[in-house]
């Protein structure tokens, strides 16, 4: 055979001859390594797997056997795309070595890949035990969470995930942004408020602290706590000025509550801070309907109508004000 091989370049006779020598003796492990080789050069993927079992069979220690399991999982992942065979020889490594990493992270791609998310879980666990690093631990716990949230549908589960990348890092916001999202959906209103506002207060930019207090706001706006949002609002604008959801909502808050006068105030300090003729003249022509509609208050309506006007002559709702008004007053041309 090593003739047929080497000199004679007859890969095929080669094989031939290895092969007569196994099925005189099954055991000779130079043949089955002389075969492993050919099979490996001329692309007889089959072959070398069954050869490769073979090895296994004489294998004298657990290092040999993994190095044979490593490779009949690669030949099922790369050759074949067989992600479950090649789970199934990871498994055997981690039955052999539960520590094993290349194992621990080649298994987790294979079952995401079969849809098999609670051995996905399962398998982060595992990871977890062996991780000595907290980034490595912290990316874990998250990737945990996620999987327990959205493919396995255990928020319980997902809150302890998330509950332990906290443990590793309690500033971490994606950690805290899933753990508020979980309690949101799941109806624990106080400790999703808790959540979001601690998500509030580690803002890394004005504009991040005012999303989340906003959010905080609308969450105690569903559950009938209209002060307690209008608190939250107070925080968004003092956080950010400019937001003006934040600043809308809060006129929304404040005129749900009969605080007409606080929505009047609300928009004349907006009128100050907002850039643009026609966004001021938005913001006074509403200012003008409250006036007119809920205040009743005539006078002022017409002022801040025509402010609006000033700012932009064809501003809607302030020619609508004036025009009642005019109507009202019997002035007719």
């Amino acid at each position: 055979a090593d003739v047929y091989e080497d000199h004679l370049k007859d890969e095929a006779e080669a094989v031939r001859r290895l092969d007569v020598v196994l099925s005189e003796d099954p055991k000779n492990l130079d043949a089955l390594r002389s075969l492993d080789r050919l099979y490996s050069k001329m692309g007889l993927f089959q072959d070398l797997l069954e050869n490769l079992h073979g090895q296994l069979a004489l294998a004298a220690t657990p290092r040999q056997k993994i190095t044979l399991w490593e490779r009949i999982a690669g030949i099922h992942d790369e050759e074949f795309l067989n992600h479950q065979k090649a789970a199934e020889a990871w498994e055997q490594v981690l039955a052999i070595d539960s520590a094993h990493e290349a194992a621990l992270s080649a298994l987790a791609r294979h079952y995401r890949a079969l849809d098999r998310w609670e051995d996905v879980a399962s398998l982060a666990e595992k990871q977890l035990k062996v991780a000595t690093e907290p980034d490595r631990q912290l990316e874990i716990c998250l990737g945990l969470g996620r999987v327990l949230m959205e493919q396995v549908g255990n928020p319980e589960r997902a809150t302890k995930a998330y509950e332990r990348a906290l443990a590793i890092n309690p500033e971490h916001p994606g950690a805290l942004e899933a753990l508020a999202r979980i309690r949101e959906t799941s109806g624990d209103a106080d400790a999703a408020l808790a959540a979001i506002e601690a998500l509030a207060e580690k803002a890394s930019s004005k504009e991040a602290r005012a999303e989340q207090y906003v959010r905080a706001a609308k969450l105690l706006e569903g559950r009938g706590d209209r002060d307690g949002a209008i608190e939250r609002y107070k925080l968004a604008l003092d956080a950010n000025p400019k937001d003006t959801g934040a600043s809308a909502a809060l006129r929304g808050a404040y005129l749900a509550r009969g605080d007409v006068n606080a929505a009047v105030q609300l928009l004349d300090r907006e009128i100050s801070e907002t850039d643009g003729e026609r966004a001021k003249a938005k913001l006074s022509g509403e200012m003008a309907i409250l006036f007119r509609d809920r205040l009743k208050d005539d006078k002022r309506a017409e002022e801040a109508a025509k402010r609006a006007l000033s700012f932009d002559p064809t501003n809607l709702q302030a020619l609508m004000v004036m025009g009642d008004l005019a109507f009202e007053a019997k002035r007719y041309l």
